[in-house]
């Protein structure tokens, strides 16, 4: 592996927008799904084309990283007594995207932009436990509701002659929903985030957010 591509990889493990992104991705599946099979209009079936190419490309993106990810331990492997590589073979395996990426660890709080973390000093704080566990109800809600949005071919009909109600569009509902989804992942990476530099700071006494 070239120094470049070591550094290219190594920015977008620091890179907070990359782990946003991460936690979004996944509705995008929601969306491509959902376009395919309530889209009316033929012109809509281009956009679920579109999602349904960035889900392959995202898969291809993973083997590739996978791979150079690969590489690189083989070679660490290589400068290793015989004893040592055998100890450590199965860091030659191939490695999640996620693992080869570090999701996981957080970025460097210096590298946050200020709205970031005010929004994470904002959202972020500790909530009540009845907040918290609405919040978390809500969420799993939203998905179920979003499952079943996609799943069924017709959720809102169904729950029309289900209950009488008027029979509601179905594209403000999902919206509603998907946004709604998003919104509650977003908040719930901001807490964890809020947890991680105040534990890190506390050894120190330092209040990472103090000056916001």
């Amino acid at each position: 592996m070239t120094d470049t591509t070591s550094n290219w990889i190594e920015s977008l493990r620091r890179s907070w927008l990359l782990k946003l992104a991460w936690i979004i991705a996944p509705f995008g599946a929601f969306l491509a799904l959902a376009l395919f099979r309530h889209a009316s209009r033929p012109e809509a079936a281009w956009p679920s084309l579109m999602g349904m190419l960035i889900l392959f490309g995202g898969l291809a993106v993973s083997i590739a990283f996978a791979l150079i990810e690969r590489r690189r331990r083989r070679a660490s492997l290589r400068r290793l007594s015989p004893l040592q590589r055998l100890q450590m073979s199965d860091e030659a395996n191939l490695a999640p995207l996620g693992e080869t990426l570090r999701i996981s660890d957080p970025a460097p709080i210096e590298t946050l932009p200020r709205p970031l973390l005010s929004a994470m000093a904002f959202w972020g704080a500790r909530l009540s436990k009845p907040v918290s566990t609405a919040v978390l109800v809500l969420d799993l809600t939203s998905i179920a509701l979003l499952l079943a949005m996609v799943v069924m071919d017709d959720p809102l009909g169904a729950l029309s002659r289900r209950t009488g109600a008027p029979l509601l569009p179905y594209w403000p509902v999902f919206i509603t929903l998907f946004v709604t989804a998003i919104a509650i992942r977003i908040i719930g990476y901001l807490a964890q985030m809020h947890r991680y530099y105040v534990a890190q700071a506390a050894p120190s006494g330092r209040r990472p957010f103090a000056a916001l």
